[in-house]
């Protein structure tokens, strides 16, 4: 008796919640630069940012725009996203370093703060909670 009051409440609990969920799969055939999806970021405008192994997407939820080569990098092979303090600005962490990207422009540019990371592959940027970065790369941290 037990399990059918439970098994009950499973099935009728969506009726009684308000809250509505909407998910949608987003593939290259839908403008993805690549169908292997890296990582992800929402910012505060509400735009879903993708890093793809062959760049960086923004989705606004209708629409992916595509942010690929630069004339730094044959392909953008993106494993971290990573918000500046700077509203309009990403760490950007792929196989080939650091690079920062202007989310309002839509430029991918290098820093020299980050050249000794340069020939390495970033694999994850996170800050704590003093605000320094704390960088992994396939090697070291």
């Amino acid at each position: 008796m037990r399990l059918k009051l439970f098994i009950a409440l499973l099935l009728l609990a969506p009726l009684f919640s308000g809250a509505q969920f909407i998910f949608q799969n987003l593939r290259w055939q839908d403008g993805l630069s690549a169908k292997e999806v890296r990582c992800l970021y929402k910012d505060n405008d509400g735009y879903l940012w993708i890093g793809t192994s062959n760049g960086l997407n923004r989705f606004d939820g209708a629409v992916i725009r595509q942010f690929r080569n630069t004339n730094f990098l044959t392909s953008l092979y993106i494993n971290a996203i990573q918000p500046l303090p700077h509203p309009d600005s990403f760490l950007i962490g792929t196989r080939q370093g650091i690079r920062l990207f202007n989310k309002k422009t839509g430029v991918f540019v290098s820093d020299r703060r980050f050249n000794a990371l340069s020939s390495e592959i970033i694999s994850c940027i996170k800050p704590d909670d003093q605000q320094n970065l704390w960088i992994a790369t396939s090697t070291s941290v």
